[in-house]
C-alpha cells in the first residue's frame, strides 16, 4: 500500500465515521491481534513503518 492509498482510505472512513474515529491495526492473519497505532515513521530503507502496541482487550482476561 502506498501513502496515497492509505490517505485515500483514511479520508473515506473519516467522511463516513468522523475525524475522531480511533484507528487500530490488526496483524497475524491466522490469529488477528489488535494493536493501537503509536507512531508512523520512515525507516532507513525508505519504507513507512506503522508502529503499534497491543490493544488493551488483547491483554484482558476473557
Amino acid at each position: 500500500m502506498t501513502i496515497r492509498e492509505l490517505i485515500n482510505q483514511l479520508e473515506e472512513h473519516a467522511a463516513r465515521y468522523g475525524d475522531n474515529t480511533q484507528i487500530l491495526a490488526a496483524h497475524q492473519p491466522g490469529y488477528p491481534i489488535e494493536a493501537r497505532i503509536t507512531d508512523v515513521n520512515l525507516n532507513d530503507k525508505g519504507t513507512i513503518v506503522i508502529e503499534a502496541f497491543g490493544y488493551e482487550s488483547y491483554y484482558s482476561a476473557a
